[in-house]
């Protein structure tokens, strides 16, 4: 009796363990669904402008404020009654914006969060692309990314939104190397920050090792992950396309 209950249970943990994966890769999707139906009404409301980088698009690349809008922060809104009720994003201070305390803000705000990232001190489990390319990718030669990162931008500039990546699963962070350089001292304000990428190693890097590795985690739901486009709409996305530089590629080229 006791060989047959052992020999169910090895059968059914399998079963067990990937059901419990296949859910969290829905709700992680049905939350990018909702960030990407954000951003439509965020693009509807300033007349096509888009959020991308912030902190290093500036110009000139101070990195001092006052900072483009962040992508987190001007979402909210558009999934987050309260914010609305309390004057957010207008008013800096509403619902603890200029606070140095981010995880209270963030930490409710389910729709940020990725229920199949290891648990960690991040509010955000998900990631912009704020790469700026400057030409069209040729064949045998490397994708010419700018130096500084891509600023707000018309939805108008974008050819091909349906097939570019703007949001994307953040990568893990065992050794807390990113934690310890966004979250320490930061405000609520200038949290989102941190949570995008601007160089062709946050995309295609083989480590995080250090603050300009990798900023994805391509294979956060088994062979693939999660992906909002800039159209808006989200879908999971196998891992070698999802480290390809032409999926983040909007051919909107600026010079460097």
């Amino acid at each position: 009796m006791v060989a047959i209950v052992a020999l169910l249970v090895s059968l059914l943990l399998p079963a067990l363990s990937g059901a419990r994966a296949s859910s969290r890769r829905v709700v992680c999707l049905s939350n990018q669904r909702q960030l990407g139906l954000a951003l439509q009404m965020y693009v509807n409301d300033t007349k096509e402008w888009t959020p991308r980088e912030s902190g290093r698009s500036e110009r000139p690349a101070t990195g001092t404020p006052p900072y483009n809008p962040q992508w987190a922060y001007v979402l909210r809104p558009y999934v987050d009654s309260r914010a609305i009720a309390l004057g957010w994003p207008l008013d800096p201070g509403g619902m603890g914006g200029g606070q140095p305390h981010p995880g209270d803000l963030f930490k409710d705000a389910i729709y940020y969060r990725d229920p199949a990232r290891p648990p960690d001190n991040h509010p955000i489990h998900y990631v912009l692309n704020g790469i700026s390319f400057r030409a069209e990718p040729r064949p045998g030669v490397p994708p010419q990314i700018n130096t500084f990162a891509k600023p707000p931008t018309k939805m108008a500039r974008y050819p091909r939104p349906h097939e570019t990546v703007y949001l994307a699963c953040f990568t893990n962070d065992d050794d807390r190397v990113f934690a310890r350089q966004w979250l320490p001292g930061t405000s609520n304000y200038t949290l989102a920050i941190g949570y995008d990428l601007h160089s062709a190693s946050s995309v295609n890097a083989s480590s995080t090792s250090g603050i300009f590795d990798q900023r994805i985690e391509p294979k956060r739901h088994g062979n693939g992950a999660n992906a909002v486009f800039l159209d808006g709409h989200a879908e999971f996305v196998k891992h070698q396309r999802m480290i390809d530089l032409r999926l983040w590629n909007d051919h909107d080229y600026r010079p460097n």
